[in-house]
């Protein structure tokens, strides 16, 4: 461990909304976006810390740079005489309406389809708790279509039974919903989880 107790807090302009917060490795996990401060527990040494921020900006922004987010890291460097560090960053973008064509790095979009999978399973369960069947059974039948396409068949299998679980009127089983929330977690990371297994 390089530092204990690591905290995010993100303070977005005016106009700007922290939507959601996400961390990705180590332990992915959902992070409430409407915390001030983002628990983010120990930074070791030879393992990277990353999370996914989604910030909702205004429509129509002029042209030029703007400011979107201070972002403030803080922690305990072990190594150091005064353990209490932060490190502080202003995050700003670009506006422009001729805009160069950029490709979104491969990381970030196989993370992002990763979260969308994740999320697709917390949606239907928050649904069908609120008692739309209707919903939560296409949410599960398009998470078992998209699990099939990224070839993970078990898991693919497994939300078609819930989906139909759900369609026949019933809840989703314990087993599903343990099975579907992990491993579409461990998707995220993968060899991340495994070795917290271990």
């Amino acid at each position: 461990v390089f530092v204990e107790r690591l905290q995010l807090s993100v303070a977005p302009d005016a106009d700007v909304k922290l939507e959601t917060a996400f961390k990705l490795a180590p332990n992915s996990q959902p992070l409430d976006a409407d915390e001030a401060i983002l628990p983010l527990g120990n930074l070791q040494v030879n393992r990277i810390t990353s999370l996914l921020l989604q910030f909702e900006v205004p429509a129509n922004m002029h042209e030029g740079f703007r400011s979107v987010a201070r972002i403030m890291a803080r922690g305990d460097i072990l190594a150091n005489e005064e353990s209490r560090y932060q490190a502080l960053s202003d995050f700003s973008i670009g506006i422009s309406r001729h805009a160069d064509q950029e490709e979104t790095p491969p990381a970030l979009l196989d993370a992002l389809g990763k979260l969308t999978l994740y999320r697709m399973q917390e949606r239907a369960q928050e649904l069908l708790e609120q008692g739309d069947v209707k919903e939560a059974t296409r949410r599960l039948e398009r998470l078992a279509t998209r699990l099939l396409a990224m070839g993970e068949v078990q898991l693919a299998q497994q939300a078609h039974d819930e989906a139909r679980r759900v369609h026949q009127g019933k809840q989703i089983s314990d087993e599903g919903r343990k099975t579907l929330k992990f491993h579409t977690r461990y998707l995220l990371v993968g060899a991340d989880l495994e070795e917290d297994l271990e």
